[in-house]
C-alpha cells in the first residue's frame, strides 16, 4: 500500500442548514432543519459547524445578502472585526465584533451604513463566520 491509495474514511462533512439569521435587527432565528450541505472537510479545518441563511441587509457592504449560506463556527468566543451570531436575549443576529475593554461592552457592527452599531453589555457568541455560499 503506497499513501496514494490510502483513502479517507470520508473527505466530506455533512452541515445541518438551519433557517434564516436575521441580518438587521435582532429577531428570532428560524431553526427548523431546512436541509444538509456536504462539503469538503479539507475547506473548513477542524471544529463543529453549521449552517444558516442569511436575511436582510445589514451585512450587504461584507458580501452577505438575502439567501446566502453562512458557514458557521460553533464557539463562544470572538475576536475583533470577526462576524459572529450573537444572542441578545432570545434574539439573534449576525454582525462583525468588536469589544470596548474600557467600558466592558461589545459593539456589534453592521456593515451597511443604513444601520447603527448595537452596543451591549449582555450577548452570548453562538458561534464565527467562517464561509459564505452564494449564488451568482
Amino acid at each position: 500500500d503506497s499513501d496514494y491509495e490510502k483513502k479517507p474514511s470520508s473527505p466530506n462533512l455533512l452541515l445541518i442548514i438551519f433557517g434564516y439569521i436575521p441580518c438587521g435587527s435582532p429577531n428570532f432565528i428560524d431553526d427548523n432543519i431546512e436541509g444538509y450541505l456536504e462539503i469538503p472537510k479539507n475547506m473548513l479545518g477542524q471544529g463543529d459547524f453549521f449552517v444558516l441563511r442569511a436575511k436582510g441587509d445589514s451585512m450587504v457592504d461584507a458580501g452577505i445578502k438575502t439567501g446566502d449560506l453562512i458557514i458557521i463556527k460553533r464557539q463562544s468566543t470572538a475576536e475583533d472585526g470577526q462576524i459572529v451570531v450573537a444572542r441578545l436575549g432570545n434574539n439573534v443576529t449576525l454582525k462583525k465584533y468588536y469589544k470596548l475593554e474600557t467600558e466592558r461592552q461589545i459593539v456589534l457592527h453592521p456593515e451597511n451604513e443604513k444601520y447603527d452599531d448595537i452596543v451591549t453589555r449582555d450577548c452570548n457568541i453562538m458561534g464565527v463566520a467562517v464561509k459564505i455560499i452564494k449564488d451568482l
